[in-house]
């Protein structure tokens, strides 16, 4: 994020101007664009590409200095050898003669062991030498001819050696006076001086060589030190240069982290890149956690870092910009679950009405007991508007989980619910009149701190009042889902009047109608009875006029007096 204006700045950049960075060259400022110069990066490459040549070049002298100077050490060496292996021969004469002379006084053999390491040593001088005589072009007959007779005097005191084990000391004796040792070494001392003449004019003209090359070589070295001093001052000046640009840059690094992404207002010094680099990268760490958690879910994360006193420095940077990206989507899941959750509660209670909707009390209880839970309230009740004596009748009250059965009527005005059924708005109340609604539980007794009286209406016509209490204070959402709850209550309360009253007027058919049809039936009843009656009066003044006539004719007419008693006369 705090890398935009950089950015910004490099889509700015034109080809030339890229070509030049990438050759590390900047145009000088308040000069032609033809006029460069060399940047510190560049410096560094040029110094370092001469000193590189410079080592190179050097490398390449020596390396071809390496073959003389190798070349000078083997002859050096091969002096050494020629001068060893000629001592060696005198040596190794005087070896076998120690030898033979030891073993002529003790007879013992452990006294011939340098007689016989002479002739071992004898063969490889020899070897040795004509190969250094041939490696220089010496004439090697001269050689051959000392080291024959060197073979010779070697073989004599091998027989000598063997008289002595025969006894023949005589003839040892004899060949002892005669010393041929001297005139080996006379013909040694003759041999000699040329070879060592040669060797050493050899050894002076190494020397001369050896000395040349040195001479050669410190110049070359001073040739380069004079031009890759001021190479190494340049490098030098440019890593200083370069080492101020880096700190420079740091510093502006740690100061875009602060701006654009956290500053925990910690200054950090510009040489400890180490501290920035781990600044910065602890707070993009921090940004990458913050946002996983809010990827899940968690709006309840925080900063680690961030505290109150930091949150000024802390306004429009990442940190705080996704603080409030956090709020605000935590804002909207808050508005979002309780929007769900007033959905569901609507159709809840659209299920709960649906499904009491034949009856008043079972439907007032219903709605009472589940709003009291789902709100998470302490108590409620439900009054319902009678119209024909204007007054409020308690028809649900529910509290602590269990219904209560109460009986309340409350006239039109009086008291808060009244007054909430006069001027048809909703009542919210956080404080409570004393003793108006009182909460009883297992633990007693207590005045409810917050209460909310709504009017349950239909068609601008209040059909209820309803009234919950709680301890804890009602939020506006949930104020606004019992209000929106209340127009559904009312409506249904209003067909649940209706089909009361068309119930009840019904039930008043019905009952006329039994009543009429009991009637109809007593009539129907009474008439068959009259009707018997009237037969049997029929029937019985049929038989009095019989008996009447059989009178008469027995005993004559019988007639009523004057007087209005029945008289007996004479039929004529």
């Amino acid at each position: 994020v705090f890398c935009n204006k950089c950015l910004n700045i490099g889509y700015k950049v034109s080809y030339n101007n890229f070509l030049t960075y990438f050759l590390g060259l900047t145009h000088m400022e308040n000069t032609k664009p033809s006029k460069v110069k060399l940047s510190d990066s560049a410096g560094i490459k040029v110094a370092i590409f001469i000193v590189i040549f410079l080592v190179g070049i050097n490398s390449l002298y020596i390396y071809g200095k390496h073959g003389d100077l190798d070349n000078n050490k083997q002859r050096t060496a091969d002096i050494i050898e020629f001068r060893e292996q000629l001592d060696m021969i005198f040596e190794t004469v005087q070896k076998s003669d120690l030898g033979m002379r030891g073993f002529f006084i003790n007879h013992d053999d452990g006294m011939l062991t340098p007689h016989l390491e002479s002739l071992a040593d004898q063969k490889r001088s020899l070897e040795i030498l004509i190969r250094l005589f041939d490696k220089y072009g010496l004439e090697t007959d001269d050689l051959k001819a000392f080291m024959q007779e060197v073979k010779e005097y070697i073989e004599l005191n091998s027989l000598l050696i063997d008289k002595i084990r025969q006894g023949d000391m005589d003839f040892v004796i004899a060949t002892v006076k005669e010393d041929p040792g001297f005139d080996l070494w006379i013909k040694y001392t003759e041999f000699t001086p040329g070879v060592l003449s040669f060797l050493d004019n050899l050894n002076q003209a190494s020397e001369a060589e050896y000395r040349k090359d040195v001479v050669n070589t410190i110049l070359v070295q001073i040739l380069f030190l004079v031009i890759g001093i001021p190479a190494l001052f340049i490098i030098l000046s440019k890593i200083n240069s370069s080492k101020k640009q880096r700190q420079d840059l740091f510093q502006e690094i740690d100061r875009n982290g602060r701006e654009y992404v956290f500053d925990n207002h910690v200054k950090i010094d510009g040489s400890d890149e180490k501290g920035i680099i781990y600044n910065l990268k602890a707070n993009l760490a921090e940004a990458s956690r913050f946002v996983k958690e809010i990827t899940v879910g968690n709006y309840e994360v925080n900063w680690e870092s961030m505290n109150k006193d930091l949150e000024p420095f802390n306004t429009d940077n990442l940190a705080g910009n996704m603080i409030k990206m956090r709020d605000h989507m935590k804002a909207v899941k808050i508005k979002d679950d309780q929007h769900l959750w007033s959905v569901n509660g609507l159709a809840k209670f659209a299920d709960i009405i649906r499904d009491n909707m034949h009856d008043l009390g079972e439907f007032s209880g219903k709605i009472v007991s589940n709003l009291v839970k789902y709100l998470g309230a302490n108590q409620a009740a439900f009054f319902v508007v009678n119209e024909e004596q204007e007054m409020l009748d308690l028809k649900g009250c529910f509290a602590y989980d269990r219904k209560k059965y109460e009986s309340m009527s409350i006239h039109k005005g009086q008291g808060l619910a009244g007054q909430c059924w006069l001027e048809k708005e909703l009542l919210y109340l956080k404080q409570v009149p004393a003793n108006y609604v009182r909460i009883t539980s297992g633990l007693g007794e207590e005045t409810p701190t917050n209460l909310i009286i709504t009017p349950v209406m239909a068609e601008d016509q209040v059909m209820g009042i309803i009234e919950i209490a709680s301890f804890t204070e009602y939020e506006p959402y949930k104020i606004d889902f019992i209000d929106k709850l209340s127009a559904s209550i009312g409506s249904s309360l209003a067909m649940i009047k209706v089909n009361d009253q068309a119930n009840r007027l019904l039930q008043e058919s019905k009952e006329m109608s039994e009543r009429l049809r009991s009637q109809e039936e007593e009539l129907l009843q009474n008439s068959e009875e009259l009707q018997a009656t009237q037969e049997e009066l029929q029937r019985k003044l049929k038989e009095a006029e019989l008996k009447l006539r059989a009178t008469e004719a027995a005993y004559g007419k019988i007639v009523m007096n004057e007087e209005g008693r029945l008289a007996m006369g004479r039929l004529n």
